[in-house]
């Protein structure tokens, strides 16, 4: 591998898609899930963490760099770690980071680890074109494939 990957990066054009990742350098942490690479997506209004399978060390050694904590005020797309699993849950990711909703991408309720608090950390966003009707959790498991669309306004949820 050494031979074959030791070249520059060769700058990426994603399409007005601005990516920053973050990760916990080995061997601070050890174990593969705290080595997930953080992805910060950015486009346009949007601004989505997608941080792999991360579970709470990961995140607190995360939460040491201001780099790292500055990036999560501005996420309004929060994509829970590790499948919403309560290992992947770290309440002090949320004194930073005030999105408006959590997605979750899992499978039907099998484990009482799949239970979550994240409700709780999210704004809500309003829902099926209700004034009232606001969602704060929305999971593969209950709301199937989710795609979101930016708008000159802001962007908008599709399931």
């Amino acid at each position: 591998m050494h031979r074959e990957y030791i070249h520059p990066a060769i700058p990426v054009d994603y399409g007005g898609v601005d990516l920053e990742t973050f990760c916990v350098d080995y061997p601070t942490l050890a174990d593969t899930n705290n080595l997930s690479v953080v992805s910060f997506l950015d486009y346009g209004p949007v601004h989505i963490v997608i941080p792999g399978d991360l579970e709470k060390p990961g995140w607190n050694e995360l939460l040491k760099n201001p780099a790292f904590t500055n990036r999560l005020r501005s996420v309004n797309i929060f994509v829970a770690s590790h499948h919403g699993r309560q290992n992947g849950y770290c309440e002090d990711v949320f004194t930073y980071c005030h999105p408006d909703i959590i997605l979750i991408s899992d499978k039907e309720m099998v484990h009482d680890t799949q239970d979550h608090e994240y409700a709780k950390h999210a704004g809500g966003i309003l829902w099926n074109e209700s004034n009232t009707d606001r969602r704060y959790v929305l999971t593969t498991r209950c709301d199937g494939h989710m795609c979101i669309t930016t708008a000159a306004r802001g962007y908008m949820y599709h399931v």
